[in-house]
C-alpha cells in the first residue's frame, strides 16, 4: 500500500514514534487530547517515503465537536497533489452532537477547499454514520456530496454478532471517480481488529508528463573557426550579458 490510514490508535503522548515506525514509510499522528474521555481515539497515517508530504494545520472548529482529524498534502509529482484527510468521529446518536461533529467536518473541508482549490480530496476514516443505526448522522454524511465527495464503500465494515454496519468510509473527489480511473474498493477480514474490517481502495493516478526541454548543440568536429568567430561577432548578446 502507498497510504495506510488508522483510526482509534489509542496512542498516548508518551508513546514514541520509533516504536510504531514501519520501514519505508513516513509516519504522521494526531493523538486524542480532547473528547468524551481521554483514553482511546486518535488517528494516524503511514505514507511511502517516495511520496512528498506536507502536514497541514487545520484546527478543530468547535469545542463541542468530538471529531479527530489529520490532514496531509500528498504530492503526486511536481505539478499535482492531493489532499488526504483521516477522520474519526466517536459514536453518538445525539442530534446535537451529530450536528456539532459534522459542522466541524464541513468547516474543515471548507478551509481545505479555500486554501487548496485546485487539489483533489481523499477523506478516509470511521464516521459512525450508518444508515440503519444512525440515520441523522448518515444524512449529514450524504450532505458531503455537496463538496464533490463520493463514498466508495458500499458494504458493511463493522460486524458484531448479528449487527452489520457501514461505519468506515473513503470519500473521494469526483474527478478521481470517473470512468477512466474508477477506484476499486473492497472490504476484507482483518486479523488484528475485533469487529472492524479493513477497507482497501485501489485507484490509478496518472502522473503529469514533464514539459519537454530543448537544447541546441554544435558539432565541434566540423567547426570552422573563421565562421564561428563571425557568428559570435554578429550575435546580439544584450539579453545574455549586461555591462
Amino acid at each position: 500500500a502507498d497510504i495506510l490510514c488508522f483510526t482509534e490508535t489509542n496512542l498516548k503522548k508518551g508513546t514514541p514514534d520509533r516504536l510504531i515506525n514501519l520501514p519505508g514509510y513516513r509516519f504522521f499522528r494526531s493523538d486524542r487530547t480532547i473528547g468524551r474521555k481521554k483514553s482511546g481515539g486518535g488517528v494516524a497515517i503511514y505514507i511511502r517515503e517516495n511520496l512528498q508530504v506536507d502536514k497541514l494545520t487545520i484546527a478543530q472548529q468547535s469545542r463541542s465537536s468530538h471529531v479527530e482529524s489529520l490532514w496531509l498534502k500528498v504530492k503526486v509529482d511536481k505539478r499535482r497533489a492531493a489532499i488526504l484527510g483521516c477522520i474519526y468521529r466517536p459514536p453518538s446518536t445525539s442530534m446535537s452532537q451529530v450536528s456539532s461533529d459534522y459542522d466541524d467536518i464541513e468547516v474543515q473541508l471548507q478551509t481545505i477547499i479555500a486554501a487548496h482549490s485546485s487539489q483533489k480530496i481523499i477523506l478516509a476514516g470511521d464516521l459512525n454514520s450508518d444508515l440503519q443505526t444512525n440515520p441523522s448522522a448518515h444524512r449529514r454524511l450524504q450532505d458531503l456530496q455537496n463538496y464533490g465527495l463520493h463514498n466508495q464503500v458500499n458494504e458493511p465494515t463493522f460486524y458484531r454478532g448479528d449487527t452489520r454496519s457501514l461505519l468506515d468510509v473513503v470519500l473521494m473527489s469526483g474527478e478521481l471517480c470517473d470512468d477512466s480511473a474508477k477506484p476499486q474498493c473492497s472490504v476484507e477480514t482483518c486479523d488484528f481488529t475485533t469487529h472492524h474490517r479493513r477497507v482497501v481502495v485501489t485507484t490509478n493516478v496518472s502522473r503529469t508528463r514533464a514539459k519537454p526541454m530543448y537544447r541546441t548543440g554544435r558539432n565541434w568536429r566540423a567547426l570552422k573557426p573563421d565562421d564561428f568567430i563571425a557568428e559570435i561577432a554578429a550575435t546580439n548578446w544584450t539579453a545574455v550579458v549586461r555591462q
